[in-house]
C-alpha cells in the first residue's frame, strides 16, 4: 500500500541519488546487490493508528538504516532502497527485514511486516554499462510487486534459474531482454532515471510496431494518457524528492494494476502512458477509473486521464488523439477527470 500522509522531515536521499550511486557502482565496475522494500498494509496503519503514527514508523525506518551506514533510500511513500557493495544472498536481506521490524517494533510500537525484492549485480556476467543501473531498479520493484502479490511479508530475490511464478517469470524476461538490448546497442538510454519506465523515445518505437503490427486488423487497441495533478502543491510542501516520490508510487501502481502485457511509459512531461492491445473504449474506460481510485486511495494526489480507443492508422495519430482527450479532461473542470475520443 502507497502512503498517504502529510510529509514532514525527510533523512534519506530519494530516487535520483540511488540512480546516481548505481551509476556509479557500474561505472568503476563493482557489483552490489539492490535490496528494496515497503511497509505492508500502511494504509490501514494510518488509518487506525493515525497519520501521526505512521510518518513515526517511516521516520524510525530511516533513522535505523542511517544508523547502519549503508546505503539507504526513501524512494517512494513507504518504499526504501538499500544499495549493499558486493554480492550479497537472499539470508542476508531476510535478516536485514527481520531486524527492521524488530526495529519498528521497540520504537514505534506497532508491530508491521514488509515485503521486498532483490536484485545482484554479479560484474561481468551483466556487463558494466551504465544504462543497466535503470534496469536493475525495474526489475527489483517488479520482484517487490510479485511479493506483495504472493501474500507479503516475504523477499521475492532474482533467481539464477527459470522458476514456477508468472510474475518472477515476467521480471526475469523483461530484465534480460533489456540487458541484450543495451549490451547490443550504442543508442541513448530508453528508460527514466526517475521511475524505472520506458521513456519517450522506447515508446514511440513500440507504438510504430504496434501500429504496423495492426494494419490490416478489424481489433481495437486503447491508449490511456495520464496526467499527475497536484505536483505542485506536493514539491512545496514536501520539497523535490516528495515530488519524485509521488511519480515513483504512480509508476508503482500502474505496475501493479495493468496487464503484465500492457506497455507502460513514463513521458518526457512527466506523463504517463499505457498502451492496451485489444481493448476497446469500454474496457479502457473501465481500467481508468480503476487506476483513478488507486491513486486518490495510495497517493496524495490524483490524475486526470485522456483516452484513445480505435484502429490505429498512425502511430503518431493515435498519440494526437490520446492527447486531445487528455485535454478534454483537464478543461472540463475540476480533477480526477477521464475523457475518452474514438476513431
Amino acid at each position: 500500500m502507497i502512503r498517504k500522509a502529510k510529509e514532514k522531515e525527510v533523512i534519506l536521499p530519494g530516487v535520483r541519488k540511488l540512480n546516481s550511486d548505481l551509476r556509479e557502482r557500474l561505472d568503476t565496475k563493482k557489483g552490489c546487490t539492490l535490496f528494496l522494500f515497503d511497509v505492508d498494509y500502511f494504509g490501514k496503519i494510518n488509518t487506525n493508528s493515525g497519520i501521526e503514527q505512521g510518518d513515526r514508523l517511516i521516520r524510525n525506518i530511516e533513522r535505523f538504516l542511517l544508523e547502519q551506514g549503508a546505503g539507504a533510500y526513501r524512494v517512494g511513500g513507504e518504499e526504501f532502497a538499500v544499495l549493499i557493495d558486493g554480492i550479497v544472498g537472499y539470508s542476508e536481506c531476510e535478516r536485514l527485514k527481520s531486524i527492521i521490524q524488530y526495529e519498528i517494533h521497540e520504537k514505534s510500537g506497532v508491530k508491521v511486516t514488509l515485503s521486498g525484492g532483490s536484485i545482484r549485480h554479479p560484474g561481468s556476467e551483466f556487463g558494466y554499462d551504465r544504462r543497466l543501473a535503470n534496469i536493475l531498479y525495474a526489475a527489483a520493484e517488479q520482484l517487490l510487486i510479485t511479493a506483495k502479490k504472493q501474500g507479503r511479508d516475504k523477499i521475492v530475490p532474482f533467481p539464477s534459474e527459470p522458476i514456477r511464478s508468472q510474475g518472477i517469470m515476467n521480471a526475469m524476461v523483461k530484465f534480460y531482454r533489456e540487458l541484450a538490448r543495451i549490451n547490443a546497442s550504442k543508442d541513448e538510454e530508453e528508460f527514466t532515471s526517475i521511475v524505472g519506465l520506458p521513456n519517450s523515445r522506447a515508446f514511440e518505437k513500440t507504438l510504430d510496431e504496434n501500429a504496423r503490427n495492426y494494419m490490416g486488423s478489424i481489433e481495437p487497441m486503447s491508449l490511456l494518457l495520464l496526467s499527475p495533478e497536484s505536483m505542485n502543491e506536493i514539491a512545496e510542501q514536501g520539497g523535490k524528492e516528495a515530488r519524485d516520490r509521488f511519480l515513483v508510487d504512480i509508476a508503482r501502481i500502474l505496475k501493479d494494476v495493468v496487464r503484465a502485457s500492457d506497455y507502460i511509459s513514463h513521458l518526457d512531461d512527466d506523463k504517463f502512458v499505457i498502451l492496451l492491445e485489444k481493448v476497446d473504449a469500454r474496457k479502457a474506460r473501465a481500467l481508468a477509473e480503476r487506476l483513478q481510485k488507486a491513486i486518490a486511495d495510495r497517493t496524495d494526489g490524483t490524475v486526470s486521464i485522456g483516452i484513445y480507443s480505435g484502429i490505429p492508422l498512425d502511430s503518431a495519430r493515435s498519440l494526437e488523439r490520446a492527447g486531445e482527450a487528455l485535454s478534454m479532461a483537464l478543461s472540463g473542470g475540476g480533477k480526477n477527470r477521464i475523457a475518452l475520443v474514438s476513431t
